[in-house]
């Protein structure tokens, strides 16, 4: 299958949508981004599965925390997915990952 299939496949669901236009600001945990997406974790999981597989964004472990990363491919793909969508919902998620850091989530998960 052709790249760019993959890639507007993977961000074919507004969800996924979101978590790689959030990745472009800075890395984020899992923690960070259920909180602004308040959807289940499982759900979670899979749509970062597939951005992973994709290859737009990678994850690392820091210490309990499991951290995303926009990948250089992901970011190659930024100014075309900025040129052609609607950004209203990417930019109230800018706004809140501002208010959101990985001590918070944890000390609201216990």
């Amino acid at each position: 299958m052709e790249k760019p299939v993959d890639i507007f496949k993977a961000l074919g669901d507004s969800n996924r949508f979101r978590i790689f236009m959030m990745l472009r600001k800075r890395p984020l945990c899992v923690c960070e981004i259920l909180s602004i997406l308040e959807i289940s974790g499982g759900t979670l999981s899979r749509h970062l599965n597939q951005l992973v597989a994709a290859g737009l964004i990678s994850r690392s472990k820091e210490g309990r925390w499991i951290i995303y990363t926009m990948t250089e491919e992901g970011r190659r793909w930024v100014p075309v997915i900025e040129a052609g969508a609607g950004l209203e919902q990417a930019q109230e998620d800018q706004q809140s990952i501002a208010c959101c850091t990985r001590e918070s989530c944890a000390t609201s998960m216990k």
